[in-house]
């Protein structure tokens, strides 16, 4: 809920002496899809969404190289971001399959062109769901994007399943993360049954379209053996749902074949 958030921030800035015309609020999109029209102004609230100026993130398009990590990867960027004086990050942390958890540095995957998001992709193994090791390259690799496009400040929520703020974390995360990951696992980490006979799975707040909910929320479902049978909730209110490096039911024409070939082409 950034439109809880933006209140409090817009008024910290304007204490500073700037307005909120001279801010910009860039959705970091990644590889999904364009978000639906009232998007915005759901996300961020009334002033926000009609003083500040409002972007969304294209990975395919208006990006520009800034350099390379020490792991090699070009970093490509939402060029807008480069024309910031202060840049950021406003997200939650959940648990990720690729980073082990996702909020902090991995705000800036958002804003990356398709090229440095192939690169991180298949270039690390992933961390696994909530993995226990938080200082993983793929994170590491993150951790110098953020620096390089001048994200040094995040705020980081932690949510419960009424969509309340718990806990909130402030400033550069590479000083706060491990801690609030570990406050996360405290609250939320489930001692779940060895059998079931069935199985429900709450996919919130990954639930805004199939695929997204297939892809994070469904991971309770395939975490079980036998017979069980597995039900998922979710409100799918965008739909299908797109993404463009693991699309689920829309799968463009030749993906299997374009895939192995961008996983070699960042291999190489």
């Amino acid at each position: 809920p950034t439109a809880r958030i933006m209140p409090i921030l817009l008024q910290h800035l304007r204490e500073a002496g700037i307005p909120a015309q001279n801010v910009t609020v860039l959705m970091a999109t990644g590889t999904h899809g364009r978000p639906m029209p009232d998007a915005m102004s759901k996300k961020l609230g009334g002033e926000a969404a009609s003083c500040c100026r409002l972007l969304i993130h294209d990975c395919f398009h208006d990006v520009k190289q800034v350099g390379r990590t020490t792991f090699g990867t070009p970093v490509f960027v939402n060029q807008n971001i480069l024309e910031c004086d202060l840049v950021i990050g406003v997200g939650g942390i959940y648990p990720n399959h690729t980073a082990g958890f996702g909020g902090g540095s991995k705000l800036a995957l958002g804003i990356l062109g398709i090229r440095t998001i192939y690169h991180l992709h298949f270039r690390h193994l992933p961390a696994g769901w909530g993995g226990d090791t938080v200082d993983n390259p793929f994170r590491q690799e993150l951790d110098e994007i953020a620096s390089m496009v001048g994200m040094n400040t995040v705020i980081s929520l932690v949510m419960d399943s009424n969509r309340q703020v718990i806990q909130m974390y402030c400033g550069d995360q590479r000083e706060y993360f491990q801690e609030a990951v570990a406050f996360y696992r405290n609250i939320f980490r489930p001692c779940s049954p060895p059998e079931a006979d069935v199985i429900i799975s709450n996919t919130y707040p990954s639930d805004l379209s199939l695929t997204m909910a297939r892809m994070k929320g469904f991971v309770p479902l395939n975490d079980r053996r036998g017979g069980a049978s597995r039900i998922a909730i979710a409100s799918c209110s965008e739909g299908l749902g797109l993404h463009n490096i693991f699309p689920f039911v829309n799968m463009p024409r030749h993906y299997h074949a374009r895939h192995k070939l961008r996983r070699l082409s960042v291999l190489s």
